[in-house]
């Protein structure tokens, strides 16, 4: 007995009897829109949390490090001078409403010489990498790393990209080329290399990033291609600080798995905080914010209990602004003020003491 299935008033077989009508097969799904999900190893790619500040005037010494946009590093090495302001810019590509904005300050005028470098970057946490469907060590296994990027710098220059295995320091570098003021999306795919080593827990697993500034000892010529070695651009690559009236923007950062560039990955501003807040919670800022609920402990001294939202990377530290009078705990009906905080009893799990 056979039977066949009928779809449209028409039957049709393949040679083994099968009905095939309606089935379609692909090797692979490119979607036309982005879609809600997981295929972004970034967190806050589209700049939209900026728990800290969303203005800060940075330099060598001043302000570096994570002073402003959620998750992303910015940095002055080897004593690389210059300056910048970094803010968070309503100015961005269709179907984005932030990026950060950087405007030069103070030129750069050592990029010639040294290991020096300004650059960003955000380091993808290990266990995210390894666990994303990406095979590190295999050459035929690949990762796309894609944003969009608009400067008011004129000709044709060179974007310094970079990524960076974090624990041997192999570095894979390439040049894109920036030959309008529009904005643009941009993206590099880079394969798998048999030595690199990403262990699968809570430390750095690879960062990604631009250089502003790149000096000789920080330059590689082989590019598009992993090197053993730290590097962050070419001798081709551009000094964005060369000029004072240089100004750049950037937004909708994305790392997937694959060798296309697929839609940027639009998550909710509830999703991206609580990814950002894994690594970073603002606890209260400005006035009359009420950390927790506490006990007096002595007449100088009380206990608070601390709640995260998100259980965190790791054990974390705390920042207190200094001053007087910052903290006001009532007790016996009568307000009291605690000037320092310290932090005990650390634990990463959502409720910490």
């Amino acid at each position: 007995i056979s039977t066949t299935l009928q779809v449209g008033g028409v039957n049709v077989l393949n040679s083994d009897g099968v009905n095939t009508s309606g089935i379609v097969t692909a090797k692979s799904f490119v979607p036309t829109e982005g879609l809600y999900g997981t295929k972004n190893l970034l967190h806050n790619g589209g700049m939209m949390v900026w728990q800290r500040s969303t203005s800060v005037a940075t330099q060598d010494g001043t302000n570096e490090g994570y002073q402003s946009v959620d998750g992303y590093y910015n940095s002055f090495v080897g004593s690389a001078n210059g300056a910048y302001t970094i803010s968070k810019s309503t100015e961005a590509p269709d179907g984005f409403n932030s990026s950060i904005k950087y405007d030069v300050t103070t030129v750069n005028s050592n990029d010639s010489d040294g290991n020096r470098t300004i650059y960003i970057w955000q380091n993808i946490e290990a266990q995210n990498v390894v666990n994303s469907g990406w095979k590190p060590t295999s050459t035929s296994s690949y990762l796309t790393f894609s944003f969009y990027f608009k400067t008011n710098k004129s000709g044709t220059n060179k974007l310094a990209v970079h990524l960076t295995e974090h624990g041997n320091a192999y570095s894979y570098v390439t040049d894109i080329t920036v030959s309008d003021t529009n904005w643009n999306r941009y993206s590099v795919t880079v394969p798998g290399h048999a030595s690199i080593t990403i262990p699968n827990d809570n430390t750095g697993g690879l960062k990604v990033g631009m250089a502003w500034v790149v000096s000789p000892g920080f330059e590689t010529s082989d590019t598009d291609q992993w090197v053993n070695s730290r590097e962050y651009g070419t001798s081709n690559s551009t000094n964005w600080f060369d000029n004072t009236s240089n100004e750049w923007y950037t937004t909708g950062w994305q790392v997937e798995v694959g060798s296309v560039a697929t839609p940027f990955e639009h998550r909710s501003y509830g999703d991206e905080l609580a990814r950002c807040q894994r690594y970073y919670y603002l606890v209260a800022s400005g006035t009359s914010k009420a950390l927790g609920l506490g006990v007096n402990y002595t007449t100088s001294e009380m206990h608070c209990a601390i709640t995260f939202p998100v259980t965190m990377r790791t054990t974390p530290t705390l920042l207190v602004a200094s001053g007087t009078n910052y903290y006001e705990f009532i007790r016996n009906g009568a307000a009291d003020w605690v000037d320092d905080f310290t932090l005990g009893n650390r634990t990463t799990d959502k409720i910490g003491e």
